[in-house]
C-alpha cells in the first residue's frame, strides 16, 4: 500500500484491483499494454513536468513491486517477469538521465 502522503496513491488504488489478483489479466497482443500495470508505467514515460515524473515513477515502482511479490516464485509467468523487468529498466533510466539521478552501476 501507498503511504497516505503520496499524492497519487488513491489514484493508482482506483485503477487497479483492490489485491492484484495473482492471475493478472492479459490483453490480446495486438493492444499495446498486454498487462493492466503497464498503462501506469506507460505514464511515466510520458510525463514531461519533473516533479510529476517523481511521482509517477515512484508510482510505478510500488505497482511493479507489489505485482512481483504476488507473482512469487510462479514459474509460469515468465511474460510477465520479463515485461516487469523491462518496464523496472525503463523507468531507472527515466531516473538517470530525465531526473539526474546518480549511475550506482561500477
Amino acid at each position: 500500500m501507498l503511504p497516505l502522503n503520496y499524492p497519487e496513491g488513491e489514484a493508482v488504488r482506483s485503477r487497479l484491483p483492490l489485491e492484484m489478483k495473482e492471475q493478472q489479466v492479459e490483453r490480446p497482443v495486438s493492444e499495446p499494454n498486454k498487462f493492466e500495470w503497464q498503462a501506469i508505467v506507460q505514464e511515466a514515460t510520458l510525463e514531461l513536468d519533473p516533479e510529476k515524473l517523481r511521482a509517477k515513477i515512484a508510482e510505478a515502482e510500488s505497482i511493479i513491486f507489489r505485482r512481483l511479490q504476488i507473482l512469487g516464485e510462479d514459474g509460469g509467468a515468465n511474460a510477465e517477469r520479463n515485461a516487469l523487468h523491462d518496464a523496472s529498466n525503463t523507468l531507472l533510466s527515466l531516473k538517470r538521465e530525465v531526473l539526474k539521478f546518480p549511475d550506482w552501476r561500477p
